[in-house]
């Protein structure tokens, strides 16, 4: 008993043993389902109203399409009471007539207008420390509270009709919700008698719920539900890749093609989808364990990157996945959870990365492959205010060519192609490499945003907020002053001057640890007196030849170092010969060759002590700039280049630089 109890937080009273749940949580479903295949008992009773009986029944039986329940209580309020698969009270149905048990509807059927609003933990605590642990800590948080009539009574009559049923078939399992298991258990302790309840209702309607309704009736968000859904019994087969993969977002030359007759029907969208969940579901460990959230979430994540490269062609970083992955869990910590909801996980996506990104998260996230438009029933469209949710609104602006009904002549750009194989490639002179000049201005410029940026910071970690007494020193600090209301008093900040600038800025985009996408290694001497010397490390050459001589290059990490004219070949520099990775040579160089105290380094994790007493040494401060803090699209703006084979070739580049 105490090995279930620890498990599943049962309770056994002579031949009844008793579940407590929380309705709607998907933790608490997954136990069910484990908990019946276990138990094998000869009946099972759950905390429905028993005079709905037959339309609740007949809604689990057409599970997983998920139904509505519709009628009125006796003040002519509508009631709606959603069937679908994630909740525990269903899943206890579902399971036992699939076994072919006896089941009972037993809770009583009054009016009951109190609205309980227990402050739970995140039931995923459930799936590390048990439900038995989770039960425990409850019962002992609400020991002395105080119990309304109204429960008591409806507790009562659950009891005497759970005492009916274990008389008939013996052994029972009572599925309930938690705050009422320990005083049900109580009472079967004792006999109970018949309770004075509505015997029947009349108009109760049944229906089939409108797909667009999912993502804001379920209370466990659609994907989710599918996940569990598809591990109720065996696991599906491994879907085909290109299946799941979404289409290229059309260009104008796409659009073009329709009317050339060259357009080729394109894969169903929500076949890919539903292939996606059949991806994630056999992603998440073995369907006889419970259900780890979590790791739905990241699965979810990992096939929305695969789609939104797919999609646009454009890669989610690293950095770009602890960002979002550490600002949703901290989203979820502020509103009082473990783990993210749906949400909460759009939010970080399109903060993280983009809005396009955010799409392909809800696209998966909204998506429940047994809802169709229409059924055999009735279809009814039903709001999160009807039900008394609540509702969070987020807009995504998906960023796709727009096509305007008027066919237009579109001016087309043609790009230049060789006229043989290896043509562009005869333009090689080794002896004359340099930089496309419209491209070193957008670096320039981004350098010297750094290095104010930089100063900046530094001048923030400088400066100091202290309570308002006799000056107003450099204004009043706004969010102390509203950080510490509780004081009654007004704080003011004191800006202190930063002394030296920003000699040299540290860009890395990517580590390359393994020295495989970045194996170019340059040094670049800048021409003027407004231009950086750089170091950096990139993809190949001849590796992307786009032009006469014109090579695109993809930039793993740079150093600018100002003023000019003064950077030695770093690479083959003796002095970094200590340096573990080529972000850190870098890094030293930068320290070296900065004729100001501080040197910016943006990069995905901060550089390690020793490079921040090698700093020290040399008299500099590495002002640490996380690269998750910056604008995505100035990233990518910056991150493609081109190198021109010859200065002749600049006259030429715009021709092939797009």
């Amino acid at each position: 008993m105490t090995d279930l109890h620890d498990r599943y937080g049962i309770l056994e009273v002579g031949f009844v043993r008793i579940l407590p749940v929380l309705h709607g949580k998907l933790e608490y479903a997954d136990l069910v389902r484990l908990a019946l295949a276990e138990l094998e008992p000869d009946a099972v009773a759950v905390e429905l109203v028993d005079t709905l009986r037959e339309p609740v029944l007949a809604a689990v039986r057409r599970l997983p399409r998920i139904s509505v329940l519709l009628h009125e209580d006796d003040g002519g309020n509508s009631v709606y009471l959603p069937i679908e698969p994630a909740d525990p009270l269903v899943e206890a149905l579902r399971s036992a007539l699939e076994r072919d048990l006896p089941v009972e509807l037993v809770d009583l059927d009054v009016d009951y207008p109190l609205r309980h609003a227990e402050p739970f933990p995140d039931t995923y605590a459930v799936t590390r420390i048990g439900a038995g642990a989770y039960l425990d800590a409850y019962l002992a948080a609400v020991a002395d509270g105080k119990v309304d009539e109204l429960d008591r009574r409806r507790e009562r009559g659950m009891a005497h009709r759970v005492q009916r049923l274990a008389a008939r078939h013996g052994r029972v399992l009572l599925v309930c919700g938690m705050a009422h298991a320990a005083r049900i258990a109580g009472d079967l302790a004792s006999p109970q008698p018949a309770p004075f309840a509505r015997k029947r209702r009349d108009s109760v309607g049944l229906f089939h719920l409108d797909p667009r309704s999912l993502p804001e009736v379920m209370t466990t968000f659609p994907l989710l539900s599918a996940v569990h859904e598809r591990r109720r019994h065996r696991l599906p087969d491994e879907p085909d890749e290109a299946r799941m993969t979404p289409p290229r977002r059309r260009a104008v030359a796409d659009f073009l093609a329709v009317l050339d007759g060259r357009h080729q029907e394109e894969p169903d969208e929500r076949d890919g989808l539903t292939a996606a969940v059949d991806w994630i579901a056999r992603r998440c460990g073995d369907p006889a364990t419970s259900l780890d959230r979590r790791v739905v979430h990241q699965r979810m994540l990992d096939r929305a990157t695969l789609r939104y490269r797919a999609r646009t062609g454009e890669e989610v970083r690293p950095w770009q996945n602890r960002v979002l992955r550490k600002f949703g869990r901290n989203y979820a910590l502020i509103e009082g959870q473990l783990v993210p909801d749906l949400y909460q996980l759009l939010i970080a996506a399109r903060g993280a990365v983009d809005e396009n990104f955010g799409h392909e998260v809800w696209d998966l996230g909204e998506h429940y492959p047994w809802q169709e438009p229409t059924a055999e029933l009735p279809t009814i469209r039903v709001s999160a205010e009807q039900l008394m949710l609540g509702k969070r609104k987020i807009r995504l602006r998906r960023r796709i060519p727009v096509v305007k009904r008027r066919m237009v002549r579109v001016p087309l750009r043609k790009r230049k192609r060789e006229k043989h194989p290896g043509e562009w490639l005869e333009q090689f002179d080794p002896r004359g490499l340099c930089s496309y000049p419209p491209e070193d201005l957008v670096i320039e410029d981004y350098g010297n945003y750094l290095r104010k940026k930089g100063v900046k910071i530094v001048g923030d970690e400088q400066s100091r907020t202290v309570p308002f007494t006799t000056s107003l020193l450099d204004g009043i600090d706004v969010r102390e002053t509203v950080r510490n209301w509780h004081e009654r008093r007004i704080y003011v900040r004191e800006e202190r001057k930063v002394q030296g600038g920003v000699g040299s800025v540290v860009i890395i985009l990517d580590e390359d640890p393994d020295d495989e996408r970045y194996p170019l290694r340059m040094t670049w001497l800048g021409e003027h007196d407004q231009e950086s010397d750089m170091a950096f490390y990139s993809t190949p050459l001849a590796e992307n030849i786009v032009g006469p001589g014109i090579n695109r290059c993809e930039y793993g990490g740079l150093l600018l170092s100002y003023p000019p004219l003064r950077l030695d070949d770093v690479w083959e520099d003796p002095d970094y010969q200590q340096a573990r990775s080529k972000s850190e040579v870098l890094l030293m160089a930068a320290v070296d060759y900065s004729l100001d105290p501080h040197v910016v380094y943006v990069a995905a994790d901060p550089p390690r002590t020793a490079l921040r007493t090698y700093a020290e040494a040399h008299a500099r401060k590495i002002v640490y700039v996380p690269i998750g803090q910056l604008s995505p699209t100035s990233i990518r703006k910056i991150r493609v280049f081109h190198v021109l084979w010859g200065k002749d070739k600049r006259d030429v580049a715009p021709d092939y630089v797009w």
